[in-house]
């Protein structure tokens, strides 16, 4: 039985590395050390490619590569606007670097908004930019200031490289941008980077890491050799030659993928449901996050319940409506001529999800929202006045640049509800599986008796995803 459900949760991934990784960190010693892998890989999973088809993944077609330093060449992508590169950035800015980091652009704007948000989550960086408009925090490097990360485009980075004496990261932002301007263009400011970096940097290590736009489910990412732009089908997993020189290390491209365990742990252990309002910190920054962690949310409870949830700006409004298309409905599109019909659409049931940018619609819809989700934590005077009067259960989600005012926020929202803080990744595995949902726990003994054990779990992965049977198998092990 054991190696039948295991099985079912080495199917919910589609590479080895992610599994793997899951299996060694969420499954107790007592069963990895029963269940041998090889009987529960699945024959079909590919153990020297391990990009996997995202829509397998998970259904938010979000990726993020944690800890890229680590691993000699890594890709770091996700779809249009979903904030690959201020997430990238957050992650670099973790990274205890003692040498510069080097950054390239696809334009001069590009590298001054990198620098600015830098600049602003990190007062103590120091930055190199490279530009010709303006001498913007421009700092000289002769003077014998080292800099942190150094950003500008490929041919100003290359004048840039000719005198650096040390180099740890070389990061390539918006490859998909950087073939599109001109192919061949891209080729040779490429051919030029990699012929520097040969020549001063030929004997010691350098990550390459790589961020990419997801467009028509595919991807472009570099050959290790620099040599070459490459496309990969994410759906049949093929790649094909964009434009550049073939060499022998063109496939497979060894990309190891993961995503946030501990957004997934939060939120089916410390189940929203039980709660009045949970305040839950997002680890990785970027919008993109936010709404793959809104995607599970709202798919938990939008499909009996209604939503209601407060979005920072229309740019955010509309790539959620853009995700929800046929369940919800925009605030913004609420103009006094239509507004109360559209009140009346959501409220009467053929809409489950109200987006809202503003607090003028929570009196109207606090009466028949069950759930309020606020992805962009706003001043806590605000918050109370949309919440007032609000029967149903709240959700903030916040990252470590809001973190000052979600500590406000708390402060505040204590006087009015019972507010849960999610803990931290180190308290959670000290948290029993007693906080999962009683209906999770029942299935854990139907598991047990039903000779259909293995329908059940296949239900279970699919609804509650492979963190909640891997909890239940530790559970049955330690029973």
């Amino acid at each position: 039985m054991l190696v039948s459900t295991c099985r079912i949760l080495a199917n919910s991934f589609r590479n080895t590395y992610t599994f793997k990784h899951f299996f060694s960190t969420n499954i107790d010693a007592k069963i990895r050390e029963k269940i041998p892998l090889d009987l529960v890989l699945p024959s079909d999973i590919s153990e020297s490619l391990t990009l996997c088809n995202i829509n397998q993944l998970y259904p938010s077609q979000y990726i993020i590569i944690k800890n890229f330093t680590k691993h000699h060449r890594s890709i770091f992508c996700a779809k249009n606007g979903s904030g690959k590169t201020t997430g990238f950035a957050i992650s670099l800015l973790t990274q205890d670097l003692d040498k510069p980091a080097i950054v390239t652009t696809v334009s001069d704007k590009k590298a001054q908004d990198l620098a600015r948000f830098l600049m602003k989550v990190s007062p103590t960086i120091k930055i190199n930019l490279f530009q010709t408009s303006t001498s913007f925090l421009k700092q000289d490097h002769k003077s014998g200031h080292s800099s942190n990360v150094v950003i500008g485009t490929i041919p100003k980075l290359v004048n840039y490289l000719q005198s650096a004496q040390s180099l740890s990261v070389i990061v390539y932002d918006d490859l998909h941008l950087e073939i599109n301007k001109s192919i061949q263009e891209g080729i040779d400011n490429l051919a030029r980077l990699r012929r520097i970096i040969c020549e001063r940097f030929a004997d010691k290590p350098i990550e390459v890491a790589m961020i990419s736009a997801i467009n028509e489910n595919s991807l472009v990412y570099l050959n290790e050799k620099l040599t070459g732009f490459y496309q990969y089908d994410l759906d049949n997993g093929t790649s094909q030659l964009i434009s550049g020189n073939v060499n022998n290390d063109a496939v497979p491209l060894k990309a190891e993928f993961g995503y946030d365990f501990e957004m997934q742990t939060i939120f089916y252990k410390y189940n929203p449901r039980n709660i009045e309002h949970l305040v839950c910190k997002v680890s990785a920054v970027g919008f993109g996050h936010k709404l793959h962690i809104l995607y599970h949310l709202v798919r938990l409870y939008s499909a009996q319940s209604k939503c209601l949830v407060y979005v920072k700006n229309r740019h955010q409004a509309r790539v959620i409506a853009n995700k929800f298309t046929n369940a919800c409905r925009l605030g913004r599109d609420l103009s006094k001529s239509t507004r109360g019909s559209m009140l009346e659409d959501f409220i009467r049931g053929n809409k489950n999800i109200f987006i809202a940018t503003s607090t003028k619609y929570s009196k109207d819809l606090s009466r028949v929202s069950q759930y309020i989700i606020n992805i962009s934590p706003m001043s806590p005077s605000a918050y109370k006045a949309k919440t007032i009067n609000f029967k149903g259960k709240c959700i903030t989600l916040y990252d470590k640049t809001e973190y000052p005012l979600v500590v406000d926020l708390i402060r505040n929202l204590k006087k009015t509800f019972k507010v849960y803080v999610a803990p931290t990744n180190t308290e959670i595995e000290k948290v029993s599986l007693e906080n999962i949902t009683k209906e999770l726990i029942s299935n854990v003994k139907n598991i047990e008796k039903n000779p259909l054990h293995t329908e059940i779990a296949s239900k279970l992965v699919d609804k509650h995803g492979p963190l909640i049977l891997a909890s239940l198998l530790n559970r049955l092990c330690n029973s």
